[in-house]
Parts: structure tokens; C-alpha cells; sequence
């Protein structure tokens, strides 16, 4: 059977959280826009379907 003919077919799901934990990663490009960025191009590419997306306190 075709899978993508499969109705049944699951599609794993996914929640981002993006947290940063020092100053200097902000800077560095490590930023929380760039994580959550990052995360969902992975989401992407291993057929998750992304729900939500948080953003923790930075530390």
C-alpha cells in the first residue's frame, strides 16, 4: 500500500521550546528566534508536524 494513499497514516507531532541560557549566546546567534528557527527546519526534515512553540525565561 501507497503511504501516502494511507489515510491511517500518523504524523508524529512536535513542541519546540527555545531557551537561552547566557548573554553571550544572544549574541553569538544562538538567540531564541534562531533555535525555534532551527528546530522547526529538523521538524521539517523528519516529518513532524509542529504544534506549538514556547519560549523559556533566559537565564
Amino acid at each position: 500500500m501507497n503511504k501516502e494513499n494511507d489515510k491511517t497514516a500518523v504524523i508524529p507531532k512536535a513542541i519546540i521550546y527555545c531557551r537561552v541560557s547566557r548573554t553571550k549566546r544572544k549574541i553569538e546567534g544562538s538567540g531564541l528566534e534562531s533555535q525555534e528557527h532551527r528546530c522547526r527546519q529538523y521538524a521539517k526534515l523528519k516529518g513532524y508536524k509542529v504544534q506549538a512553540s514556547r519560549r523559556g525565561p533566559s537565564s
